[in-house]
C-alpha cells in the first residue's frame, strides 16, 4: 500500500490485510519520525510534514512492516514498541535496527 503526501494535513489509511508492507510517502522517513499510539491507531509524526496515522495498527494479529522511500524498513512488531518511548531511545534503536538490516541484506 503506498500513501500520497499530503503536507501539512494528517494522511490516515486503513492497514493493509495483516502482514502486509505499508511504503511511506516520499519525503518521510521511518528514522526522523515519532511514533505515538492514539486507541488503536499508531502515529507517525514528522517535522515540518503532517502525520500519518495508520487506523487499527494494534487491532491486527500480525501489524505489517514499515517502509520509507530510502529503502529502509521497520517491522511492524518494533513499530509497536516504539510508540510512547523517548525520542532518544527511538532513535538508538532505529540507529541499530537500520545497521542490522544493513549488515542483512
Amino acid at each position: 500500500m503506498i500513501a500520497t503526501r499530503m503536507d501539512k494535513e494528517p494522511h490516515a489509511y486503513l492497514l493493509p490485510s495483516s502482514g502486509k508492507t505499508i511504503c511511506l510517502p516520499n519525503g518521510y522517513t521511518l528514522n526522523a519520525c515519532r511514533y505515538n499510539r492514539t486507541d488503536d491507531d499508531l502515529i507517525l509524526t514528522f517535522n515540518g510534514s503532517g502525520p500519518i496515522i495508520l487506523r487499527h495498527f494494534y487491532a491486527v494479529e500480525k501489524a505489517p512492516y514499515l517502509r520509507d522511500s530510502s529503502g529502509d524498513f521497520l517491522s511492524g512488531d518494533l513499530a509497536r514498541l516504539l510508540a510512547g518511548l523517548s525520542v532518544h531511545a527511538v532513535h538508538a534503536l532505529m540507529r541499530h535496527s537500520l545497521r542490522r538490516g544493513n549488515q542483512a541484506g
